[in-house]
């Protein structure tokens, strides 16, 4: 299936749902409907980043909105289980901050792969030698 040209509210907040994928479940955060559902604050944090009212109305580019909401869904998680606590019984338990470093692990990911695509979209803009859109260009920070 080829991947979206745009997206709503509704469409965003499954993108979402599809991305956390058993964490979701464990979440219980399976409603996607606007303004109600899971999603609500999540995809108002994209919007907001995308300084738009209406994710349907933006203009930029389906890559970085596909990045903002990673970031969103991701960070919303991680709040989620800030909680830790254990669960056990039989013979299987979970330890909730097993979850809690598995969404900090996915966060800082999405994260790095939208800092990657901005930098990309900047070097592109200030028409920085070998930099093209869509080429993965990053630049290489030296420490000292």
């Amino acid at each position: 299936m080829p991947a979206p040209s745009s997206y709503t509210e509704e469409t965003l907040a499954q993108y979402m749902l599809d991305t956390l994928k058993n964490i979701a479940v464990d979440l219980d955060w399976l409603d996607t409907t606007p303004g109600t559902g899971s999603y609500v604050e999540p995809v108002n944090d994209v919007e907001v980043a995308l300084g738009v009212s209406d994710v349907a109305e933006s203009a930029a580019p389906v890559a970085l909105v596909r990045l903002q909401a990673d970031v969103a869904a991701w960070r919303s998680a991680l709040e989620a289980y800030t909680t830790a606590y254990y669960v056990g019984g039989l013979s299987r338990t979970l330890h909730r901050e097993q979850l809690w470093d598995h969404c900090r692990a996915m966060l800082a990911m999405a994260e790095g792969a939208l800092a990657a695509y901005l930098a990309e979209e900047v070097a592109v803009d200030s028409g920085v030698v070998g930099a093209t859109a869509g080429s993965g260009y990053v630049p290489i920070t030296f420490v000292w």
